[in-house]
């Protein structure tokens, strides 16, 4: 009937065999053909209101948006040092809020001593006061041995020959005797290229420091350049005038 007059068809009562739903398929109109956009007037319709609002609208809403983070950033802000300054507050609140008694933090037994000062730390007379650091510090430069006569100067006391042949050849065969027993060592880089260490060891009868050496420091291959123990102790004629062993090095 469309065909022959041209007259429009109703979709509900003469079109017949119709499906109940269309599955949507990709399709393309040509919006400058007026009879390709029947039916979607109103659709390009609200996609224009859309862009005009947009255009029109769009920086308003955008400062409504800028405004209402503002806000609420200042107020998190706002909060946020409510909040830590309460923290410190009771950070620095020493009238024990808690209401914690030495049994609490299991120190039921500590003496409740008053804090030297750093006289009363340096005199040592009292009983019944804690120490602090800088008092032990004070009590510690003034105890503490003098050493200089035990280092030769500019160099360390086991470089005073300036080379590591003084060293007899390593004590070939097992070293399961020379044992080290702590992990502080010095070195000493000689003038022939050696490096050698002193360590603290126990050969199955004497604890002392004993020598060991490598003769090129630079390769660490030690397979090709190992470390050669000696078995020889290490004394120094200062130390034995004082009548003592050293048997430990603190540092180097």
């Amino acid at each position: 009937d469309m065909v022959i007059t041209g007259k429009p068809v109703d979709w509900d009562t003469q079109v017949g065999d119709k499906p109940l739903s269309v599955w949507p398929a990709q399709h393309s109109h040509d919006i400058q053909n007026k009879n390709e956009m029947v039916g979607f007037g109103g659709l390009v319709e609200l996609f224009t209101l859309f862009s005009n609002s947009q255009l029109t609208d769009g920086t308003r809403a955008y400062e409504i948006l800028e405004k209402v983070q503002s806000e609420m950033y200042n107020r998190l802000n706002y909060i946020q040092k409510l909040k830590w300054g309460a923290i410190m507050d009771h950070a620095r609140n020493y009238l024990n809020p808690h209401k914690v008694v030495p049994t609490h933090v299991d120190a039921g037994k500590l003496s409740n001593f008053a804090t030297a000062t750093p006289q009363e730390d340096g005199e040592g007379t009292r009983s019944d006061l804690y120490s602090t650091p800088k008092g032990m510090g004070r009590a510690i430069s003034e105890v503490q041995p003098i050493t200089e006569n035990f280092v030769i100067q500019s160099e360390i006391p086991f470089g005073y020959y300036g080379s590591g042949i003084y060293l007899p050849p390593p004590i070939t065969g097992s070293f399961e005797g020379l044992g080290g027993d702590s992990e502080n060592s010095a070195f000493n880089l000689e003038g022939n290229g050696w490096l050698v260490c002193l360590f603290r060891a126990f050969d199955g009868r004497v604890k002392n420091l004993y020598y060991a050496y490598k003769t090129d420091y630079t390769d660490r291959n030690e397979t090709r350049t190992p470390w050669l123990n000696t078995y020889v102790q290490y004394q120094h004629p200062t130390i034995t005038a004082a009548g003592k062993t050293p048997n430990l090095t603190i540092d180097g």
